[in-house]
């Protein structure tokens, strides 16, 4: 079982934001490992892929205590 369906398995409705927003540079990251490594391209661009969501509730966290802390004063 790849990685990126263990994903889809534990978070279904998040994984949204990895097929829209992660594959581009999901695709990159992979590529580069791909090149200076020479293993598996799909491997590596779950992993990446996996990162980038991971980054992106991040931000979307950090962006909401922000503006809550804003409207609180």
């Amino acid at each position: 079982m790849k990685l990126y369906n263990i994903t889809r398995i534990i978070s279904p409705y998040l994984i949204i934001d990895l097929e829209n927003l992660g594959k581009p540079l999901a695709k990159k990251i992979g590529l580069i490992l791909h090149l200076i490594y020479k293993v598996d391209f799909l491997f590596f661009l779950d992993i990446a892929g996996i990162f980038y969501l991971q980054l992106n509730i991040y931000a979307k966290i950090k962006f909401l205590w922000h503006k809550k802390s804003i409207l609180s004063g």
